[in-house]
């Protein structure tokens, strides 16, 4: 990854961000870098500084039995169950998702995002998979949430989330300016948390840049601050160079 920021500041090509995309961590939640990857996170940080590139990390809103938090978010109740009150995964696998309707679960977060990223200075967070009322064929009404079990409050479950980031920051006095947060998803209210917007993983195509513009008209319409679309179609964010994010502003 230092190879790639190097090479961006070498050849003289502008670059304002770098994204560490998902599966950095050993296990589903630990919300961590794996080690054995990453050995001097701090060091990582302070060099992309030094080129003028902040860093941006994915985080993902889902625990695993394996994960190093399971068993303090298992059984304080910080997790979603289904109406009858078992847990069960999301989109597949062993993940199960975090309720950020719970005060208490969106103040363990946070302390997890801090002891695992925030103490580098990393205050630049793509929430990825923010979008929980679609992730599977099981209706999000059919789970129960601290703040109840009905579709809208499935589908305002990323203010929350974004919540959870922005009051975290404010209680370690960091002001909105100074931190960034990218969801694939989005509520009314989550502008006020320093949340941008973009619109997902798209294809290739003519039809789809269309659609985008198309998208983007919409969106501006709804009162987002910031929205942009991935660059050319690319799948992640992985490589993409964010110093040109904002796509389109709402009119005054």
């Amino acid at each position: 990854m230092l190879d790639v920021a190097r090479g961006y500041v070498s050849r003289g090509l502008p670059i304002s961000v770098i994204v560490i995309d998902w599966m950095h961590w050993v296990h589903q939640g630990d919300w961590a870098f794996n080690k054995e990857c990453w050995p001097d996170v701090q060091a990582m940080v302070d060099e992309l500084g030094t080129m003028g590139i902040t860093l941006m990390v994915t985080f993902w809103p889902f625990q695993s039995r394996e994960s190093q938090h399971w068993t303090e978010f298992e059984s304080n109740g910080y997790l979603v169950p289904r109406l009858n009150g078992t847990l069960d995964s999301w989109d597949g696998g062993d993940q199960y998702l975090y309720d950020p309707f719970n005060p208490d679960a969106r103040k363990a977060v946070f302390q997890k995002f801090m002891e695992g990223y925030g103490k580098y200075g990393i205050k630049t967070i793509w929430i990825d998979a923010a979008e929980p009322e679609r992730m599977d064929d099981k209706n999000v009404g059919n789970w129960r949430f601290a703040a109840g079990t009905d579709a809208e409050v499935g589908g305002a479950w990323v203010q929350q989330h974004t919540r959870m980031i922005a009051d975290g920051m404010k209680t370690i006095g960091i002001e909105p300016d100074d931190y960034f947060i990218l969801p694939r998803h989005a509520w009314a209210g989550i502008w006020s948390h320093s949340a941008a917007l973009w619109s997902g993983d798209i294809v290739s195509t003519f039809d789809e840049l269309k659609m985008q513009v198309t998208t983007a008209q919409g969106t501006m319409m709804s009162g987002p601050v910031l929205w942009t679309t991935d660059i050319g179609g690319c799948k992640r964010l992985t490589s993409l160079t964010l110093s040109r994010l904002v796509c389109a502003r709402p009119s005054r």
